[in-house]
């Protein structure tokens, strides 16, 4: 039946994203620990685990708006195939969206442990602290979105 093996591939993608979304985050979040944080303070690692975080946030957004021919006017870039462009945006977005949660978790956890471990009590605020955070970031890149894609409608 084309339903199961459609379904079965789909759920064998996701998985195969998600272990390589890992690999990929824990890669470069080894690297950016042992020759950037390694010696410095508490207060240094959250701030490298937040720019971490911005680093794969805009870079899917970038990723994105390149693969999906959005900023292609920037360069005098040609139209792409919707074909290609529907298939590496959903590649993509899954890789790259994975890569980012992980890192927000990293990022959010890091906060957690430094400011926030003194009772359990405090240590539950990150929960309402890293949605309204990762909510008005989301809201800033739709802002950005919404402009790039007005902007050639002069």
């Amino acid at each position: 039946d084309e339903d199961i093996k459609r379904t079965a591939w789909q759920v064998i993608s996701s998985c195969i994203s998600i272990f390589v979304a890992v690999l990929l985050f824990q890669g470069f979040n080894e690297v950016v620990e042992e020759y950037v944080i390694e010696g410095g303070s508490e207060t240094w690692e959250v701030g490298i685990d937040v720019c971490q975080l911005m680093f794969w946030l805009c870079s899917m957004q970038l990723t994105l708006a390149i693969t999906s021919g959005a900023i292609n006017e920037l360069w005098g870039g040609e139209s792409p195939q919707m074909e290609t462009v529907e298939v590496n945006v959903k590649s993509l977005a899954k890789l790259l969206s994975h890569v980012t949660g992980f890192s927000a978790i990293n990022a959010f956890g890091s906060i957690q442990q430094a400011f926030l471990s003194s009772s359990p009590v405090l240590a539950v605020l990150i929960v309402p602290f890293g949605f309204a955070a990762m909510t008005a970031l989301f809201q800033i890149f739709d802002h950005v979105r919404e402009r790039v894609s007005l902007s050639d409608d002069h």
